[in-house]
């Protein structure tokens, strides 16, 4: 649920000076976040509102502010409008049902968690400076994706109902959270051995480090409609055959006698996977496989092209070494672990929370998008 705020602000978090104790969720802390997480709906003249912990969420509030979305970031009427036009309001009720919970939890978990932050924040004085550098540091990671053009800047921020102020005050929240989080983890510290790593590798190397096969090869391409009517395209073939043999350059063949794609650049091919090739080019495939990087095959004759091939290079399916990733495991082991915590942490506080009026308001918000995005 916020585990991508995790991901994002723990960097932060040592700006800020708050030290992990990794101590879990004690009771007494538990009955404070229970005592914080009183979810009420209410209904007046049509419209619905969620309050939790004081503060108060509109169905218009929730339906209308932009969420990130798989990196998306729209709002979510209009990012679930287009399946209004496919589905009855039931049909769409029960597709969309999770998704929009989904969100409401967030928003729940934020202001829960917000505010158990603020509390420990004033509590223990951390540095209210300190806190401000973290925000600014966060608009200034902001501002360089748009290369700090100020006008993209102001426009991006717009698209997401906020501006300046309004951007830092968010992440001054966003780094409390985190803050409040890192103290209440409890994740697997066990020190990070080779033996740990290479296990971690061979786990997960076919997700993130398989290597296909891939090729590059030169491409004669001698189309017989082409030539003129008292040049016989079988006879050239094994014309250029010879001259290969004999030393002549094969990029510069290509260019005097094929008619390919890439005749200027000496017909070189990008390199690909073998299995991407269609008609009428899939043989070279099942060619390649016999062939060494440097070899020339014999012409190939299809009923419109004579070819004449050339491996240039050829790198086997397999894994990236361990060696070279070996730092990228560690980074993936140490976030696993941190995610498990955080999946724990998720799971108590839901536990906690009095979500029994929730799915009436999940069901009027999407009513609501529904509605909407049929006038």
């Amino acid at each position: 649920m916020y585990r991508y705020l995790f991901i994002t602000f723990f960097i932060v978090l040592c700006a800020v000076g708050c030290e992990s104790s990794k101590k879990g969720l004690s009771d007494t802390e538990l009955e404070r976040i229970a005592g914080l997480n009183n979810v009420e709906v209410t209904e007046s003249a049509g419209q619905m509102t969620l309050k939790v912990g004081g503060e108060i969420i509109t169905a218009d509030q929730l339906i209308h502010t932009p969420t990130d979305f798989n990196g998306k970031y729209v709002s979510p009427a209009e990012y679930l409008s287009p399946a209004t036009a496919l589905m009855t309001n039931d049909q769409f009720k029960a597709r969309y049902r999770d998704t929009v919970k989904s969100i409401i939890m967030s928003k729940i978990s934020n202001i829960v968690l917000y505010q158990c932050a603020k509390q420990d924040f004033e509590k223990n004085k951390t540095d209210e400076e300190q806190l401000n550098k973290a925000a600014q540091s966060e608009l200034r990671r902001f501002e360089l994706k748009y290369d700090g053009d100020q006008g993209k800047v102001n426009e991006a921020l717009a698209k997401m109902n906020t501006d300046r102020n309004g951007y830092l005050e968010q992440q001054k929240k966003l780094v409390l959270i985190q803050w409040y989080l890192s103290n209440q983890m409890n994740y697997d510290d066990t020190p990070v051995t080779y033996r740990v790593l290479k296990e971690q590798y061979d786990q997960i190397k076919d997700e993130f480090f398989a290597l296909d096969t891939v090729i590059q090869f030169r491409l004669i391409d001698i189309q017989p409609a082409r030539l003129s009517a008292n040049e016989d395209a079988q006879k050239l073939a094994w014309n250029i055959m010879s001259k290969i043999k004999t030393g002549e350059d094969f990029g510069e063949l290509a260019k005097k006698y094929s008619s390919g794609t890439f005749s200027s650049s000496g017909g070189l091919w990008t390199p690909l996977r073998p299995e991407s090739l269609a008609s009428p080019y899939d043989w070279i495939g099942k060619t390649t496989q016999k062939m060494k990087p440097g070899e020339v095959s014999e012409p190939h004759i299809t009923a419109e092209h004579i070819f004449i091939l050339k491996l240039e290079n050829k790198n086997t399916a397999g894994y990236k070494p361990f060696e070279q990733v070996q730092q990228q495991v560690k980074d993936a082991l140490v976030r696993s672990r941190r995610n498990d915590a955080l999946d724990k942490l998720d799971q108590r506080l839901i536990q906690q929370t009095n979500l029994g009026q929730t799915d009436k308001f999940v069901d009027f918000c999407l009513e609501e998008i529904y509605r909407t995005s049929k006038q």
